[in-house]
């Protein structure tokens, strides 16, 4: 069958840190390649709101707004190659002052956190319960 989870992320790191809750999916995905479960069968989305909008941030803004490289792009990046599907809540987007133009090109912009989540749910996407 396939695995469809979906991860709710809504704390930031500390800045120049590591989101761990994004190398949860890194390691859902990996733990499921290393039992030999088909890459085709393991799906993942993660939606991203409130203080954890700031790690979703590019490089060179997140290095204006706190002085260092955001570890998270290359993680993002990584994951959203590996199929992950990445939303950026439009409302924390809007009231976090994080634009399309400085938010990593690995992330979607929802209508709001919600909102993906509704639509991932109804395609079967389960929440992570942890």
């Amino acid at each position: 069958q396939d695995l469809k989870l979906r991860f709710d992320v809504n704390v930031g790191s500390e800045p120049g840190e590591l989101n761990t809750n994004f190398d949860t999916v890194a390691r859902f995905l990996n733990m499921h390649a290393q039992a030999g479960v088909p890459r085709e069968r393991v799906k993942a989305a993660l939606v991203i709101h409130g203080t954890a909008g700031k790690d979703t941030l590019t490089n060179d803004e997140y290095r204006k707004r706190y002085g260092k490289d955001n570890p998270n792009v290359a993680l993002l990046d990584e994951l959203k190659a590996a199929g992950v599907r990445i939303y950026l809540c439009g409302q924390t987007s809007v009231s976090r002052n994080l634009p399309r133009a400085v938010v990593t090109p690995a992330a979607t912009i929802a209508i709001s956190a919600m909102t993906a989540h509704l639509v991932l749910d109804k395609e079967g996407y389960v929440l992570n319960p942890f």
